[in-house]
């Protein structure tokens, strides 16, 4: 009973943003200004998320946080983070407005980005929660504010437009140090035809992708173990230095992912983003400017994915960076199948693969205590957390 009831929450969330976009692009279209239905769909998911309590392993260190404060560790720059939730902290203000931020911060680049292509809106809250991608953001949740910005920051890239880039990577950095990590894709600036020649080609795409996957599950790649510490200091994941010296010792068959229903649906996902993309980029290139670069991006993210997930979390971390990508990219494929006929069928099994992660996630976590399961923080008693 649990089971479905979390399903139906998740499915409610999901009918309300899509709600809301439906009205904004019967209304608006291709308009470039935010609208209120848009700035409805913003606002509905910064108050479901706000108001969570411990959905996402992080929300409870977060919510922590902005009740008591924290002093900051040494040599840490996340200047902007560290303030706003010691100002929270500080000045008694309730928690749930410091993670209304952080969720506004996550939501809001990807709607401007979008706000162009509203028909991407309605879809895109069924992937997001109906497969990883919003349990992703409630998990890292600051990484996701950097990496929702880095989805409108690709226009600098596209338009090479490197100071505001360089802006954009500041800011980031000011948040979650691991933005530095964006920097160097600002060169995609210059290869931007090859990056659309290789969109073109599905099968080589395809070739790259099964050859990660098996790689990826193949036990040499072990010798990968030894520079995951040094990797996750230089990223910024050196907090997760006690799981790095399990995993060291001989913990990484704990870390390896079992080929289920998640992975299955992970694993599809990617084949049916290659297999369809030369039809989305043929169809809608000349519409969204920066749809091969997002595509590209998508791809990579889904190659990278199954190459690391079995060496640790940690590598897993940084990958997530592009995950926005493939959300954006499934949502755009599932509006495009599902309005052409023909498509209806395989439109619905990319349905039931999607939602295929969720359902079994929920499944196997219902303990009303589980981290994968929505919790309204106003059921919560909080206070016993609040400093005399």
């Amino acid at each position: 009973m649990i089971f479905i009831f979390n399903i139906l929450v998740y499915a409610l969330f999901a009918w309300v943003m899509s709600g809301f976009a439906k009205k904004s692009y019967e209304l608006y279209g291709d308009d470039d200004a935010m609208d209120s239905y848009e700035w409805a769909y913003v606002a509905f998911f910064t108050l479901i998320c706000a108001l969570r309590w411990n959905t996402g392993v992080d929300c409870y260190g977060y919510t922590l946080r902005f009740i008591q404060g924290f002093k900051p560790d040494e040599g840490n720059q996340e200047y902007l983070y560290n303030y706003v939730t010691n100002f929270i902290a500080n000045n008694r203000i309730p928690f749930y407005f410091g993670l209304g931020i952080l969720a506004f911060g996550q939501i809001f680049p990807i709607v401007k980005a979008l706000n162009k292509y509203r028909f991407i809106l309605i879809i895109l809250p069924f992937v997001l929660f109906g497969n990883c991608y919003f349990l992703t953001y409630m998990n890292g949740v600051r990484q996701m504010i950097v990496a929702s910005m880095f989805v409108y920051a690709c226009n600098y890239i596209l338009y090479r437009k490197p100071f505001k880039y360089l802006l954009f990577i500041f800011i980031g950095a000011l948040i979650h140090h691991s933005a530095l990590m964006l920097l160097p894709l600002y060169l995609f600036t210059y290869i931007m035809p090859c990056i659309e020649k290789l969109n073109e080609k599905r099968y080589l795409l395809l070739g790259i992708f099964v050859s990660c996957v098996i790689l990826g599950y193949s036990p040499s790649f072990q010798s990968l173990v030894s520079y995951a510490e040094t990797i996750s200091e230089i990223t910024g994941y050196d907090n997760y230095t006690d799981r790095m010296s399990l995993f060291l010792n001989g913990g990484y068959t704990a870390e390896v992912h079992s080929f289920g229903l998640m992975m299955i649906s992970y694993f599809l996902i990617g084949v049916f983003t290659i297999w369809f993309g030369p039809r989305l980029i043929y169809k809608y290139e000349n519409d969204i400017p920066c749809l091969n670069l997002w595509y590209f991006l998508a791809v990579a993210y889904a190659c990278l994915y199954f190459l690391v997930c079995n060496v640790s979390h940690v590598l897993i971390r940084p990958v997530h960076y592009l995950i926005p990508f493939q959300l954006i990219i499934v949502s755009l494929l599932l509006w495009d199948l599902l309005h052409e006929e023909r498509m209806r069928n395989i439109a619905y099994a990319l349905i039931v693969i999607v939602c295929m992660e969720c359902c079994w996630n929920l499944y196997k976590n219902q303990s009303p205590y589980s981290s994968s399961n929505y919790h309204l923080s106003l059921f919560y008693n909080v206070s016993r957390f609040y400093k005399d």
